[in-house]
């Protein structure tokens, strides 16, 4: 799975609910959703979203997150750990699909 290029067909759609906070917009809850076929819904977080925002077809699975700990400071390893059974959910979903 790491080596393959995914990407997220044009009927999914992100929807991102917020709230006024100290600071500006709190997000929420992040909600993926798909147009098409099954009426499947994902909530994810920043991480997955910001995955997600590179399934674009160019780069392998792998590459994508070991791009994504080294931005946001986390071990490759554990991002792994927590990343491919989303992906495996969103693929079974027809969310994410092999580029």
């Amino acid at each position: 799975m790491l080596a393959t290029r995914f990407l997220v067909p044009p009927t999914v759609m992100l929807e991102e609910v917020s709230q006024p906070g100290d600071e500006g917009w709190e997000a929420v809850v992040r909600r993926l959703h798909r147009t098409d076929g099954p009426g499947w819904q994902h909530e994810v977080d920043e991480l997955a979203a910001a995955l997600l925002a590179g399934c674009r077809g160019a780069l392998p699975l792998g590459d994508l997150l070991h791009l994504l700990a080294y931005g946001h400071g986390q071990s490759v390893d554990d991002l792994e750990r927590t990343a491919l059974p989303i992906v495996r959910d969103l693929v079974r979903h027809g969310m994410v699909v092999p580029a």
